[in-house]
């Protein structure tokens, strides 16, 4: 009996580090893809600027056409995947969540 008690003791013991170990994994991955999210957002923002810079210095004030074309080229997404973009909306959707939780 008892050796069936230590046994399952160190079964359970072996299953929570390994749980563990997935866990820290995960989280470092997920840690990674938002860190490089976020440089691509800042690349992006750079870029947005950059062009917003020529734009007024090549166009001075504009009419409304330019206007309105200056703000479809503004999708500071433009340039992110289709999955990119997914995986960005969902880390913000997590980390809008996650600022809730820690109000409540």
């Amino acid at each position: 009996m008892r050796n069936k008690i230590v046994e399952f003791k160190e079964q359970i013991k072996d299953e929570d580090s390994m749980q563990v170990t997935r866990d820290t994994e995960e989280l470092a991955t997920i840690l990674r893809e938002k860190t490089h999210l976020e440089d691509l957002q800042n690349e992006s923002m750079k870029r947005k600027d950059l062009r917003q810079a020529e734009d007024v210095g090549s166009h001075g004030d504009g009419d409304h056409g330019n206007r309105v074309q200056q703000v479809r080229q503004d999708d500071p997404y433009k340039h992110l995947t289709p999955r990119e973009r997914m995986r960005l909306r969902k880390m913000q959707e997590a980390d809008r969540k996650a600022q809730e939780l820690r109000f409540v």
